[in-house]
């Protein structure tokens, strides 16, 4: 019996809302250098930028262009200043990062034509873990992710659709 882990269901087919605009996305536009989760949350799961207790931040990078994957840092409340941990490349292109509410997972998105997305375990120092192998989200270009309900939801700017994956207890 395969372990349960908080990443998402393997072998799950994802399910598709799709809304036609007229027009498709031409891939003729500006990508932000990174992107940063703040690293803690409240009760009702807002975040917060003053980071996690433990002063942890996550920053995702285009990897495409030169970036280092997934970035985990320490900020310094004092200066505001970021001492890096370590970082993957486990995932392409992590252009949005969510952190479930425990704080212990972190979940990706991968902005690439293919679009996928990744699960990390964040609970020890150092470099974020990949709990599994990215998924595939079954659209373009996702650039958002949300965790609902106990499911992922990704919006696909490339392909014009959401995405809604079943997480595994």
């Amino acid at each position: 019996m395969p372990s349960r882990t908080p990443g998402i269901r393997p072998g799950r087919t994802p399910r598709r809302a799709r809304r036609e605009t007229g027009a498709r996305a031409t891939g003729n536009w500006s990508r932000p250098p990174a992107t940063v989760a703040p690293a803690r949350f409240s009760r009702r799961g807002d975040t917060h930028v003053s980071g996690r207790s433990d002063g942890r931040a996550f920053i995702g990078s285009f990897t495409s262009a030169g970036g280092r994957g997934v970035i985990a840092v320490t900020v310094d409340q004092e200066t505001g200043g970021l001492t890096e941990l370590g970082a993957t490349d486990a995932v392409a292109d992590p252009s949005f990062l969510a952190l479930a509410p425990g704080g212990s997972v972190l979940y990706a998105v991968s902005e690439t034509e293919e679009g996928a997305a990744a699960a990390f375990t964040v609970s020890g120092p150092g470099a974020p873990r990949p709990l599994g192998e990215p998924v595939p989200v079954c659209g373009a270009g996702p650039t958002h992710l949300t965790l609902a309900a106990g499911h992922l939801v990704t919006a696909n700017y490339g392909s014009g659709s959401v995405t809604v994956l079943p997480l595994a207890a």
